[in-house]
Protein backbone atom coordinates (compact mmCIF):
# COMPACT_ATOMS: atom_id res chain seq x y z
CA UNK A 1 0.00 0.00 0.00
CA UNK A 2 1.35 3.83 -0.83
CA UNK A 3 1.03 6.70 1.51
CA UNK A 4 -0.22 9.67 0.07
CA UNK A 5 -0.56 13.10 1.04
CA UNK A 6 -3.02 15.32 -1.13
CA UNK A 7 -2.03 18.72 -1.96
CA UNK A 8 -5.36 20.72 -2.09
CA UNK A 9 -8.29 21.83 0.04
CA UNK A 10 -11.02 22.03 -3.12
CA UNK A 11 -13.42 20.06 -4.94
CA UNK A 12 -10.22 18.00 -6.85
CA UNK A 13 -8.62 17.03 -3.95
CA UNK A 14 -12.05 15.73 -2.58
CA UNK A 15 -12.41 13.66 -5.68
CA UNK A 16 -9.51 12.32 -5.83
CA UNK A 17 -9.49 11.30 -2.21
CA UNK A 18 -12.75 9.50 -3.09
CA UNK A 19 -11.04 8.08 -5.96
CA UNK A 20 -8.21 6.53 -4.57
CA UNK A 21 -10.32 5.13 -2.00
CA UNK A 22 -12.27 3.58 -4.81
CA UNK A 23 -10.04 2.56 -7.16
CA UNK A 24 -6.11 2.21 -5.95
CA UNK A 25 -4.51 0.63 -3.29
CA UNK A 26 -2.91 3.95 -2.44
CA UNK A 27 -4.06 5.31 1.25
CA UNK A 28 -4.29 9.10 1.67
CA UNK A 29 -2.47 9.99 5.12
CA UNK A 30 -3.80 13.85 5.42
CA UNK A 31 -4.00 16.99 3.23
CA UNK A 32 -1.87 19.55 2.71
CA UNK A 33 -1.69 23.08 1.92
CA UNK A 34 -0.36 26.58 1.71
CA UNK A 35 0.40 27.63 5.71
CA UNK A 36 -1.97 30.66 5.04
CA UNK A 37 -4.81 28.40 4.27
CA UNK A 38 -4.76 25.91 6.88
CA UNK A 39 -5.82 26.65 10.19
CA UNK A 40 -4.28 25.19 13.11
CA UNK A 41 -5.47 21.69 14.25
CA UNK A 42 -7.77 21.90 11.01
CA UNK A 43 -9.33 18.44 9.71
CA UNK A 44 -10.98 18.07 6.18
CA UNK A 45 -12.32 15.43 4.34
CA UNK A 46 -12.18 13.52 7.97
CA UNK A 47 -8.22 13.59 7.70
CA UNK A 48 -5.84 16.36 9.62
CA UNK A 49 -4.91 19.19 7.36
CA UNK A 50 -0.83 20.20 7.60
CA UNK A 51 0.51 23.09 6.42
CA UNK A 52 3.13 21.96 3.09
CA UNK A 53 6.22 24.52 4.49
CA UNK A 54 5.78 22.13 7.54
CA UNK A 55 5.40 18.89 5.56
CA UNK A 56 8.69 17.32 7.12
CA UNK A 57 7.56 17.27 10.76
CA UNK A 58 4.64 15.21 9.92
CA UNK A 59 5.34 12.99 7.56
CA UNK A 60 8.77 11.83 6.14
CA UNK A 61 9.53 12.03 2.63
CA UNK A 62 10.56 8.06 2.67
CA UNK A 63 7.21 7.91 4.33
CA UNK A 64 4.96 8.85 1.74
CA UNK A 65 4.70 10.76 -1.96
CA UNK A 66 2.16 13.62 -3.02
CA UNK A 67 -0.43 13.49 -5.03
CA UNK A 68 -1.41 17.59 -6.23
CA UNK A 69 -4.69 18.30 -6.85
CA UNK A 70 -3.87 21.35 -8.09
CA UNK A 71 -6.23 22.99 -10.87
CA UNK A 72 -5.40 25.32 -13.60
CA UNK A 73 -4.58 28.25 -10.96
CA UNK A 74 -2.02 31.26 -12.62
CA UNK A 75 -2.15 28.87 -16.10
CA UNK A 76 -0.42 25.77 -14.12
CA UNK A 77 2.23 27.24 -13.06
CA UNK A 78 1.33 27.16 -9.81
CA UNK A 79 1.04 23.72 -9.88
CA UNK A 80 4.87 23.53 -11.41
CA UNK A 81 6.01 25.67 -8.62
CA UNK A 82 5.03 23.49 -5.59
CA UNK A 83 5.79 19.95 -6.98
CA UNK A 84 9.31 21.19 -7.90
CA UNK A 85 9.83 22.39 -4.02
CA UNK A 86 8.40 19.08 -3.18
CA UNK A 87 10.77 17.70 -4.72
CA UNK A 88 13.74 19.42 -4.17
CA UNK A 89 12.90 18.72 -0.49
CA UNK A 90 13.07 14.67 -1.39
CA UNK A 91 9.49 14.01 -1.64
CA UNK A 92 8.51 11.94 -4.83
CA UNK A 93 5.43 12.79 -7.14
CA UNK A 94 2.17 10.65 -6.93
CA UNK A 95 0.27 10.11 -10.29
CA UNK A 96 -2.85 8.55 -10.63
CA UNK A 97 -5.05 6.21 -13.61
CA UNK A 98 -8.18 5.94 -13.37
CA UNK A 99 -9.23 1.90 -14.35
CA UNK A 100 -11.20 2.95 -17.33
CA UNK A 101 -8.57 5.13 -18.58
CA UNK A 102 -7.07 3.78 -21.74
CA UNK A 103 -3.39 4.86 -21.75
CA UNK A 104 -0.90 3.52 -24.73
CA UNK A 105 1.37 6.36 -24.93
CA UNK A 106 4.62 5.83 -25.28
CA UNK A 107 6.56 7.61 -22.76
CA UNK A 108 4.75 9.17 -19.64
CA UNK A 109 6.48 11.48 -16.91
CA UNK A 110 5.40 12.14 -13.31
CA UNK A 111 2.50 13.48 -11.51
CA UNK A 112 0.17 13.23 -14.06
CA UNK A 113 -3.41 12.57 -13.90
CA UNK A 114 -5.85 10.26 -15.93
CA UNK A 115 -9.33 10.10 -14.65
CA UNK A 116 -12.47 8.52 -15.70
CA UNK A 117 -12.54 7.69 -19.19
CA UNK A 118 -9.62 9.06 -20.55
CA UNK A 119 -7.88 8.04 -23.73
CA UNK A 120 -4.38 8.94 -24.43
CA UNK A 121 -3.42 7.20 -28.29
CA UNK A 122 -0.66 4.76 -29.94
CA UNK A 123 2.87 6.89 -29.80
CA UNK A 124 1.65 10.04 -28.14
CA UNK A 125 4.07 11.20 -25.10
CA UNK A 126 3.02 13.30 -22.10
CA UNK A 127 5.33 15.18 -20.02
CA UNK A 128 5.06 16.54 -16.39
CA UNK A 129 2.17 17.33 -13.85
CA UNK A 130 -0.72 17.02 -16.65
CA UNK A 131 -4.26 16.81 -15.79
CA UNK A 132 -6.77 15.16 -18.34
CA UNK A 133 -10.36 15.38 -16.79
CA UNK A 134 -13.24 12.75 -17.44
CA UNK A 135 -13.39 11.40 -21.30
CA UNK A 136 -10.69 13.76 -22.80
CA UNK A 137 -9.01 12.32 -25.79
CA UNK A 138 -5.88 12.40 -26.84
CA UNK A 139 -4.95 10.70 -30.16
CA UNK A 140 -2.16 9.40 -31.64
CA UNK A 141 1.64 10.67 -31.84
CA UNK A 142 0.82 13.61 -30.02
CA UNK A 143 3.59 15.31 -27.93
CA UNK A 144 1.90 16.95 -24.23
CA UNK A 145 4.41 18.69 -23.10
CA UNK A 146 4.29 19.91 -18.85
CA UNK A 147 1.87 21.22 -16.94
CA UNK A 148 -1.13 21.54 -19.10
CA UNK A 149 -5.14 21.36 -18.40
CA UNK A 150 -7.68 19.10 -20.09
CA UNK A 151 -10.97 19.37 -19.25
CA UNK A 152 -14.00 17.38 -19.63
CA UNK A 153 -14.44 15.75 -23.44
CA UNK A 154 -11.83 17.25 -24.79
CA UNK A 155 -10.88 16.30 -28.61
CA UNK A 156 -6.81 16.46 -29.38
CA UNK A 157 -6.59 15.27 -32.84
CA UNK A 158 -3.28 13.28 -34.13
CA UNK A 159 0.47 14.22 -34.26
CA UNK A 160 0.21 17.57 -32.44
CA UNK A 161 2.46 19.50 -30.11
CA UNK A 162 1.55 20.75 -27.47
CA UNK A 163 3.42 22.84 -25.01
CA UNK A 164 3.57 23.78 -21.16
CA UNK A 165 0.89 25.34 -19.29
CA UNK A 166 -1.43 25.46 -21.69
CA UNK A 167 -5.79 24.83 -20.55
CA UNK A 168 -8.50 23.14 -22.53
CA UNK A 169 -12.28 23.94 -21.95
CA UNK A 170 -14.99 21.69 -22.34
CA UNK A 171 -15.30 19.84 -25.35
CA UNK A 172 -13.04 22.03 -27.14
CA UNK A 173 -11.64 20.23 -30.45
CA UNK A 174 -7.85 20.75 -31.62
CA UNK A 175 -7.37 19.71 -35.42
CA UNK A 176 -4.68 17.17 -36.24
CA UNK A 177 -1.62 18.24 -37.01
CA UNK A 178 -0.83 21.96 -35.43
CA UNK A 179 1.08 23.25 -32.77
CA UNK A 180 -0.35 24.81 -29.42
CA UNK A 181 2.44 27.06 -27.99
CA UNK A 182 3.27 28.24 -23.80
CA UNK A 183 0.35 29.31 -22.47
CA UNK A 184 -2.87 28.99 -24.74
CA UNK A 185 -6.26 29.25 -23.59
CA UNK A 186 -8.70 27.45 -25.27
CA UNK A 187 -12.48 28.10 -24.53
CA UNK A 188 -14.88 25.50 -23.65
CA UNK A 189 -16.65 24.68 -27.46
CA UNK A 190 -13.90 26.00 -29.05
CA UNK A 191 -11.88 24.52 -32.31
CA UNK A 192 -8.36 25.38 -32.98
CA UNK A 193 -6.93 24.74 -36.65
CA UNK A 194 -4.41 26.24 -36.72
CA UNK A 195 -1.04 26.73 -34.62
CA UNK A 196 -1.78 29.41 -31.36
CA UNK A 197 0.44 32.47 -30.29
CA UNK A 198 1.98 32.06 -26.61
CA UNK A 199 -0.14 32.84 -24.06
CA UNK A 200 -2.98 33.58 -26.23
CA UNK A 201 -6.99 32.75 -25.46
CA UNK A 202 -9.17 31.41 -27.94
CA UNK A 203 -13.01 31.45 -27.58
CA UNK A 204 -16.12 30.47 -29.83
CA UNK A 205 -19.00 32.63 -30.59
CA UNK A 206 -21.54 32.77 -27.76
CA UNK A 207 -24.50 31.04 -27.86
CA UNK A 208 -27.21 33.52 -28.06
CA UNK A 209 -31.29 33.44 -27.03
CA UNK A 210 -33.50 33.32 -30.12
CA UNK A 211 -36.01 36.08 -29.47
CA UNK A 212 -39.65 35.70 -29.71
CA UNK A 213 -39.24 31.55 -29.33
CA UNK A 214 -40.53 29.36 -26.89
CA UNK A 215 -39.57 26.30 -26.49
CA UNK A 216 -42.82 24.69 -27.06
CA UNK A 217 -42.81 25.84 -30.42
CA UNK A 218 -40.79 23.28 -31.59
CA UNK A 219 -41.88 19.98 -31.48
CA UNK A 220 -39.51 18.04 -29.81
Amino acid sequence: MTDIIIFGLKQFAEQMDWLLKNSTDMRVRAFCADRAYVPSGSVWGGKMVVPFEDLENYFKPSECSILFCIGYTDMNRLRKRRMEEAIARGYSIAGYQHPTALIQADKIGYGNIFMENVVIGQGAEIGNGNVFWPAAHVAHHTHVGNYNFFTISVAVAGNIRIHDFCVFGANCTVKNGVEIKDGTLVGAGAYIAHATDEWSVYTPPRTYKLEGKNSLDFKL
